[in-house]
């Protein structure tokens, strides 16, 4: 009996270390981490800073933060591409134009291409330091215009200039981080990168904190930010150089090579106008906010533009399950090996909507009570236009899985899908808002979703995976779809 209980807790401490390590390597629950730790910054730092702030300095706070969004997607999906090109790169492509590329199939060597490798890195670093300079002069002029008369109604004003003039500067920092990011995630290292940037995120959070614990305002925020920018880069740099055996080390010049750019250039053009259509005219849609509300009017732009933060950071956290994987699934198409690749596609897309929608529920009723009881002098958005905006975000998540499973076989028609999708979205929201004022911005939004960009990806992506779509997404995208709306009628009739 002794020994048996002497050696029993042994086998329960090996499991207890099994779990742990393997949730530390786990791509989704670190990427759940690192947008979970950005989250915490929203249910603590944001309304302790709303309850300190006037209006106006929310208002141009949250105009900097929706500003500086937008600006990262002047990367031109550039990022997304090249991680996909790393994974087939390391999956063993050899070539990563459309047609050699689906020409490859099985046949794609086992061992990865580290020479294609390096030609992309260094056509990468080429292209972000151009991207990067402009970048910095788009903010410097059409992000100044839009600052222009919310930062002249503040009680000092040349402290919101400068927090603005810092931010700018960031700007080329941001952009070599995001080439890092995407080496990361091309060799897979999905893990490493969220558990590191879930650490840098919370050193972020406790610095903001004690920057207003301290009676910083606007300008302490900023510079802390700012800060955690110049850190991230360094924090990049440092990991990508130790993955895939450091390989990294032994790249040469960043030189854009020829035969590269020819592979990339129909690719990236393509996601390119599809990002600033679709994500950057939703984050636009904040900074139109502002111009809409009017003057007097800092509490109500101020408020679109927290619920548009919470619900792009919802859907960040939901997409985790899903874009963890996209490396893997990169690499699995490139090895032709259908049936790992739809069965981690479906658990994926699964989990990634049920997220969304319970978020979404949770946003709802809790953003309003804590606003409320930390004494916020910005309100929360009604619940039409919260149930708007998530409405429009679950179709724009189901479109864009849907849209990222199809370009797996590397044909990019991003400026397709968003393109139709930002037409539809002009077009209603020349009609809605009009009629509506403000809440016809996320009505506008859905409709453009609803219309075109999830019927339009989810037929791509059915046709390219040979599946039907009602047997595809009767237990994966229908049941969370009923249940959002089934919460979301339920709410609004209480209200």
């Amino acid at each position: 009996m002794s020994a048996v209980s002497t050696s029993s807790p042994i086998p329960r401490t090996q499991a207890v270390m099994e779990s742990v390590r393997r949730a530390w390597h786990s791509p989704t629950l670190t990427t759940w981490a690192s947008f979970g730790v950005r989250a915490l910054s929203l249910a603590i730092v944001l309304p302790w800073a709303l309850r300190r702030f006037s209006p106006p300095e929310a208002l141009v706070w949250q105009l900097i933060v929706t500003i500086y969004s937008v600006h990262l997607m002047l990367d031109l999906g550039l990022t997304t591409t090249f991680s996909r090109l790393f994974a087939y790169a390391r999956g063993g492509a050899v070539r990563f134009d459309r047609q050699e590329f689906a020409a490859q199939g099985a046949n794609a060597s086992a061992a990865p291409n580290w020479a294609g490798a390096a030609a992309l890195w260094a056509t990468q670093l080429r292209l972000f330091t151009f991207l990067s300079v402009g970048a910095a002069l788009a903010m410097a002029t059409l992000g100044t215009w839009f600052l222009w008369t919310p930062i002249r109604q503040l009680p000092h004003p040349e402290l919101g200039w400068l927090a603005w003039g810092v931010t700018i500067l960031g700007s080329p920092a941001v952009f070599r981080t995001m080439a890092y990011s995407s080496w990361l995630l091309g060799m897979n290292a999905v893990s490493e990168l969220r558990r590191t940037e879930a650490l840098f995120a919370l050193g972020g959070i406790v610095t903001t904190l004690l920057v207003l614990a301290s009676g910083g305002r606007l300008l302490g925020i900023v510079l802390a930010s700012q800060t955690w920018v110049w850190l991230n880069l360094l924090r990049s740099r440092w990991l990508a150089r130790r993955v895939a055996e450091g390989r990294m080390c032994t790249f040469g010049q960043s030189t854009l090579d020829p035969e590269v750019w020819r592979s990339l250039w129909p690719l990236a053009w393509r996601s390119g106008v599809g990002v600033l259509l679709g994500g950057g005219l939703v984050q636009a849609s904040g900074l139109l906010a502002s111009k809409l509300a009017g003057p007097g009017q800092a509490a109500v732009a101020a408020s679109f533009l927290v619920a548009l933060r919470l619900a792009t950071a919802l859907i960040q956290f939901s997409n985790a399950p899903f874009g963890s994987k996209l490396p893997v699934l990169a690499t699995l198409r490139a090895q032709n090996r259908r049936e790992e690749f739809l069965a981690l596609t479906r658990r994926g897309m699964l989990l990634a909507h049920w997220i969304l929608v319970l978020g979404a529920v949770v946003g709802a009723v809790g953003m309003p009570l804590l606003l409320s009881l930390t004494g916020s002098q910005t309100p929360f958005v009604t619940p039409s236009v919260w149930w708007l905006l998530c409405a429009s975000f679950l179709f724009e998540r189901f479109g864009a899985a849907n849209l990222q499973v199809y370009s797996t076989s590397n044909h990019i028609v991003w400026h397709l899908a968003s393109g139709g999708s930002a037409l539809v979205i002009i077009l209603a929201g020349c009609i809605l808002i009009p009629i509506f004022g403000l809440p016809g911005l996320p009505a506008a939004m859905l409709a453009g979703n609803l219309l075109f960009y999830a019927p339009f990806t989810s037929w791509l992506m059915y046709r390219d995976l040979k599946v039907h779509p009602l047997a595809w997404e009767r237990g994966l995208f229908l049941p969370p779809l009923f249940a959002f709306l089934l919460v979301a009628a339920l709410h609004l009739a209480l209200h």
